[in-house]
């Protein structure tokens, strides 16, 4: 699209198998494969600049109704709504002096939950369940399974709120067309792979809005080191170029 001369960005929402994940296994294998589904599906996406990271979305939208709750009674704390937020330097970094903040670039995804995942915590919550007797998934390929990803989604969801060790599992995986662009190897060599987002209230903030039935994570980049910051700023020429998907994960332990 185009405004006054300016594109404006797009987005589309994509299957997750286009990203890497850890395999079954993995501690042993050492092997990742494509990720075998998402739980929750991207419904709307907005994309803004500031001169300061601007944080906690959820309480400035109002949610339409494709976003309308369909867990009454519900028996899990995953919340219907997931939204995160990717703030994105823009400005290149002076040499020697660190900024936590400033001029940047911030993608919001807003996702719902998948009527699969939601019928999944139905089961794994109800009264009585009993996990050893649980042979919902024997028919399916134990690396396309979807229960343990809800489980551990659960768990995150449960122990996140008041546990910033739990919030530090989160991950990003960005995925950028860097090669076509000629992006520098110390920039392109990270393509695709999972960052994750460790700092507590520096590089990841956790909310939890309960009236909203919705969490929110916001990432900001901005803390990150001197090269990370400089290749940001060198990509800024190139946004209306450049094409990337973004995945999240919550890191098994």
């Amino acid at each position: 699209d185009v405004n006054n001369g300016h594109r404006l960005p797009t987005w589309v929402s994509i299957s997750s198998s286009c990203l890497d994940v850890r395999s079954h296994g993995y501690l042993t294998t050492k092997k990742k494969i494509p990720s075998p589904g998402e739980l929750y599906e991207c419904v709307a996406v907005d994309c803004f600049v500031s001169n300061a990271r601007v944080p906690e979305i959820a309480p400035r939208v109002k949610f339409g109704q494709e976003f309308n709750s369909h867990s009454m009674g519900k028996t899990w704390k995953s919340p219907d709504i997931f939204i995160v937020s990717i703030s994105v330097p823009t400005e290149a970094p002076n040499f020697g002096k660190s900024s936590d903040d400033g001029p940047g670039a911030t993608v919001v995804g807003y996702f719902k939950m998948k009527e699969e995942t939601r019928t999944i915590l139905r089961r794994i919550t109800a009264a009585g369940y009993d996990l050893s007797a649980d042979s919902s998934d024997a028919e399916v390929d134990v690396q396309k399974r979807l229960t343990n990803g809800v489980r551990l989604w659960e768990r995150y969801c449960q122990e996140a709120p008041s546990d910033p060790s739990f919030q530090a599992r989160f991950k990003l995986i960005p995925l950028g067309n860097l090669e076509e662009l000629g992006c520098p190897g110390y920039i392109s060599k990270y393509n695709g792979k999972p960052v994750l987002i460790k700092r507590n209230q520096v590089t990841g903030f956790f909310n939890d809005f309960p009236s909203l039935n919705c969490m929110e994570f916001d990432i900001s980049l901005h803390p990150f080191p001197y090269l990370f910051k400089q290749g940001m700023a060198y990509m800024k020429d190139y946004y209306d170029r450049t094409v990337w998907t973004f995945g999240f994960v919550i890191e098994g332990r």
